[in-house]
């Protein structure tokens, strides 16, 4: 029997006349100060047990006067909550399954590595045994890192260097670079290295020096897009070969999003952005609404989540119709954890108290925290 099993037994025993659940309550208000004070001491809980005993048993025959307001119920440790804003009233549920950094080291799941370098931006991404980290730094630049666990980071390659996407597999990872060949032009390359052993499975240079991977459509098989003359173009790179996609889309190039299965894409256009359908004749088929940012597929290419005014947004990926949405204090992006379940950086602002944590939301169900709170600026998702 744990402490807290023993602190409702002990209270629920010896309390005949206070409502029901009051230990939950008991140890739901425990749980909230222990996030704050990080302390749990054994023989403190014990006394907490006893002392509130002491004080609620009173004869049922002998109703009390004196007794104060009723406090609001605390949820339910069991519920979820759509709205995060405050971290008192979530539950804590389990760590994330994809990876984010904290306190000088990567995580995910129960894994932790030390990750010791320096930087001012992060992109982090979970291979087979290991991580891809990508960092950006004022002094260094970019440095893409492969990282087995537990141990150290090991220099991929330093310089200009794309965003990274991973394989189906997690066993590989593509990345893009501009290069020259000789007197000619730069153009772009991109890379596809071996997870586990560090080597390059294979590249092509036949790019733009604006292309970079979207992602895997199979073990070896690379989306590229590239942006020429305001328009983005699509490819496919096989060990070999390259083939182009049909269907361009107009637009910027900037914070554009490929849906899984390649036929959606979301754009800026202006100062909203666009969803493309590459399959339709019509292809723009709705627009986020101005302020939303950050938009993320589903795995399914099913839904589209984003960064509102308020919090996270859910959105059916065809037609724009809202399937949920969970408010939130200036959420990061959010990342797919599953087809249902999303995560994101939240924060609280609470006067001393100002916090943040990883928040899981499923979509038709709420949010959980992810990982406990701690001070602002301590956690990247990496992305």
């Amino acid at each position: 029997m744990n402490l807290e099993e023993l602190l409702r037994t002990a209270v629920d025993d010896g309390v005949r006349s206070v409502p029901p659940g009051f230990a939950d309550g008991a140890i739901r208000r425990a749980r909230r100060q222990r996030r704050t004070t990080r302390i749990a001491v054994a023989g403190g809980v014990a006394a907490c047990a006893l002392a509130a005993a002491a004080v609620a048993v009173v004869d049922p025959a002998d109703p009390r006067t004196d007794a104060p307001p009723a406090e609001s119920p605390d949820p339910a440790p069991d519920v979820l909550v759509d709205d995060v804003t405050d971290f008192d009233a979530v539950r804590t549920g389990s760590v994330p399954s994809l990876p984010w950094y904290a306190d000088g080291a990567l995580h995910v799941e129960d894994t932790s590595t030390p990750f010791d370098v320096p930087f001012t931006e992060l992109s982090l991404d979970r291979v087979d045994g290991g991580f891809v980290a990508l960092v950006r730094d004022h002094q260094q630049g970019a440095v893409l890192y492969l990282v087995r666990d537990g141990a150290e980071p090991e220099q991929v390659h330093v310089g200009t260097l794309s965003d990274v996407v991973v394989s189906p597999d997690g066993r590989a990872f593509a990345w893009a670079t501009p290069t020259s060949a000789g007197d000619g032009p730069a153009r772009g390359m991109v890379t596809v290295t071996d997870a586990r052993t560090g080597r390059d499975r294979f590249s092509s240079a036949e790019f733009d020096t604006s292309a970079h991977p979207v992602h895997f459509a199979g073990p070896d098989e690379v989306v590229v897009e590239t942006e020429l003359s305001g328009v983005l173009l699509y490819s496919t790179m096989r060990p070999g070969s390259t083939a182009s996609w049909p269907g361009p889309v107009p637009s910027d190039g900037s914070q554009a999003a490929m849906s899984p299965d390649g036929r959606l894409v979301a754009t800026v256009d202006g100062t909203t952005h666009v969803i493309w359908d590459r399959s339709a004749a019509e292809q723009t088929i709705w627009r986020l609404e101005p302020g939303q940012r950050d938009p993320r597929f589903s795995p399914d290419s099913r839904l589209l989540a984003s960064v509102a005014a308020d919090g996270i947004s859910v959105q059916d990926a065809l037609t724009g119709a809202t399937f949920d949405s969970f408010p939130a204090t200036d959420p990061g992006p959010p990342r797919w954890e599953s087809a249902a379940t999303v995560v994101f950086i939240a924060r609280s602002d609470d006067g001393d108290a100002a916090a943040e944590a990883v928040v899981r939301c499923t979509v038709g169900e709420g949010c959980e925290l992810a990982t406990e709170p701690g001070p602002r600026g301590r956690i990247r998702l990496g992305d």
